[in-house]
């Protein structure tokens, strides 16, 4: 249904649409990052840090990417990269730090496929690290989801269909701390 109802749409209106929607959500943003500065709310209170660093970047990636000189570039730029990083969001950080490197390479080679696929493959290098090689500098840069990554890791690598085409089953593991000392004694 949503398919539909996007590709009914000029672009423009949905351009306008998702400026908008950015927009609002950047501001909800701000304000749960301004109640926890001045502590009306603590700290993951209501939403957690990466959350709201997460909901700060689709605007200041719009307003990045919408500016054509560097001039108006430059400042957006340090002033989103000041309000991830108030937020302690730091994947969300790295991401939008990562923004100018992915556009230069994406102006240069202009092959979408292939940027694409080496994205993809830089992020499975990215989660693969830390999993066979934990530390406690992945642990903070991650906020601990390299420990998720570790236990999808040791899912999926149970066998060749688990791996090619998923476990088939929720389940939920009550046996953390064999993943956690596993990966830490790796």
């Amino acid at each position: 249904m949503t398919l539909i109802i996007v590709v009914s749409i000029s672009r423009t209106v949905l351009f306008a649409i998702i400026k908008r929607f950015t927009f609002i959500v950047f501001v909800v943003a701000l304000g749960f990052q301004a109640a926890t500065s001045m502590h009306f709310l603590a700290r993951n209170e209501l939403l957690n840090s990466n959350t709201i660093g997460y909901m700060l970047a689709p605007y200041l990636i719009f307003l990045f990417m919408s500016r054509s000189t560097w001039i108006y570039r430059i400042p957006v730029f340090i002033v989103g990269a000041c309000l991830i990083y108030v937020t302690g969001a730091t994947t969300t950080l790295v991401g939008f730090l990562g923004l100018p490197i992915f556009m230069y390479v994406f102006n240069i080679f202009k092959h979408p496929r292939f940027i694409f696929s080496t994205l993809l493959l830089f992020g499975f290098v990215v989660i693969a690290i830390p999993v066979i090689y934990p530390s406690p500098v992945f642990e903070s840069l991650f906020t601990h989801r390299d420990i998720l990554w570790s236990v999808y890791y040791h899912h999926t690598s149970e066998s060749a269909q688990a791996f090619l085409l998923g476990t088939d089953e929720w389940k939920v593991e009550t046996h953390w701390s064999r993943y956690i000392r596993r990966a830490k004694s790796s």
